[in-house]
């Protein structure tokens, strides 16, 4: 039974550590852009992001990014993934800047294919996932001891 317990917590220890393993070192991004006046077929935005169809850059330093610009009426005028700017990694985070006549909304994140529509919740649902696998083992373990 030590035995189980001490690989169940090596176990438990390397899952932790590959969910944050990203941090600090480069991550692979989507990069797309969308233009409602150069790009007709939209496959980027979040309502029309298409997994299948976006290409990705394997070495973003930073992290990953996305960002729509919004005219004043509210409608899109641009939106982009990509690699995020700037020298030092971002966090998961974002921003809204309004303006008069364009506002920004950007988000940043650091960890492989973050900036994909609605990735928050993806990661959160394979956290999930995992611990349900974990706890079942432990279930399937201790029943049999019994």
């Amino acid at each position: 039974m030590a035995i189980c317990a001490v690989n169940l917590v090596s176990f438990l220890f390397m899952v932790a550590f590959s969910l944050h393993i990203n941090e600090g070192e480069a991550v692979k991004c989507f990069v797309c852009n969308w233009t409602p006046t150069e790009n007709q077929n939209d496959t980027c935005t979040d309502s029309n992001f298409q997994l299948e169809n976006t290409k990705t850059f394997p070495k973003c330093t930073t992290g990953c990014e996305s960002a729509t610009k919004y005219d004043r009426n509210g409608a899109i005028v641009q939106f982009h993934r990509n690699c995020a700017n700037g020298e030092v990694p971002v966090e998961k985070t974002c921003r809204n800047k309004p303006g008069t006549e364009i506002s920004l909304k950007s988000c940043t994140c650091n960890w492989d294919l973050c900036n994909g529509a609605d990735s928050g919740s993806s990661k959160l649902c394979a956290t999930m996932a995992m611990f349900i696998a974990i706890a079942s083992f432990i279930f399937v373990k201790t029943s049999a001891i019994f």
